[in-house]
């Protein structure tokens, strides 16, 4: 079972890579300087049951946090959605800042 559950750690570890890579050549193609990185525990499969989006072929999509890091060292909080074609292929990923939270409403 231990076995199991490492597998399925470093499954999802390894799935924010592509993503990762194909927001990073995007970035590039537009001359940015940023980087993409998404913290390891902050994505998580939302459909994993294949399909497709228009004509493109999707395997997973994946979900979570990331963050835009500036080459002067600012840094902002996004949320992603990866589109995967396959567990080393990324066909799309689209990010939204994050919105601050609103404050908790006191329980009664």
């Amino acid at each position: 079972m231990r076995g199991l559950a490492i597998g399925l750690m470093g499954a999802a570890l390894w799935a924010n890579e592509p993503c990762e890579r194909h927001y990073q050549a995007e970035l590039s193609k537009s001359g940015s300087m940023a980087r993409f990185r998404i913290p390891g525990k902050q994505s998580q499969p939302v459909d994993s049951t294949g399909g497709a989006v228009g004509s493109q072929k999707v395997a997973k999509v994946l979900w979570g946090r990331g963050f835009v890091i500036q080459p002067n060292g600012k840094t902002s909080e996004t949320e992603f959605v990866c589109l995967l074609e396959s567990d080393q292929k990324a066909v799309g990923v689209f990010l939204r800042p994050v919105e601050k939270s609103a404050p908790r409403l006191a329980m009664r």
